[in-house]
């Protein structure tokens, strides 16, 4: 038991829970990558499992292309659009202000992996808080 003596020991407890305003910062981070993958490799199609039936009625588990939705649209000038989405929604990034514009696409995954670390720094945490609060409002009002 001397080796024992020698460490600090403590009672082990988990902790699963995650905070909500981490748990937000996470999926848009992840969001935001899935769009910069979106904008660098034309080819990228992010997949899901899913179960489907054969002629027979075997339930049978099946890859299918996730629908992806594009966080920009390119304008005539040669400028872009871009929102940054979470759930369905745009964020307000300012008032009245959802996009941000970008010089090229070129440019696009530069900024939005600029985005991204700003969303791990808390930058958007009071944008998260007001987006998932919109949703418990709409929700509540419903019932």
């Amino acid at each position: 038991m001397t080796l024992l003596n020698a460490f600090t020991l403590a009672t082990y407890e988990t902790d699963n829970r995650v905070s909500p305003t981490l748990h937000r910062r996470r999926k848009l981070i992840a969001k935001i990558d899935e769009q910069i993958r979106y904008a660098t490799d034309s080819e990228y199609q992010p997949t899901k499992q899913t179960w489907h039936k054969d002629a027979e009625g075997n339930e049978q588990r099946v890859t299918v292309p996730k629908r992806v939705r594009r966080w920009w649209t390119v304008r005539s000038d040669g400028t872009v659009l871009l929102t940054v989405r979470y759930g369905s929604r745009a964020l307000e990034l300012a008032k009245g202000k959802n996009a941000i514009v970008v010089n090229s696409v070129n440019e696009l995954p530069t900024v939005l992996k600029r985005l991204s670390e700003a969303v791990d720094k808390g930058e958007f945490d009071k944008l998260l808080e007001e987006q998932a609060s919109y949703g418990k409002s709409v929700n509540s009002a419903k019932n």
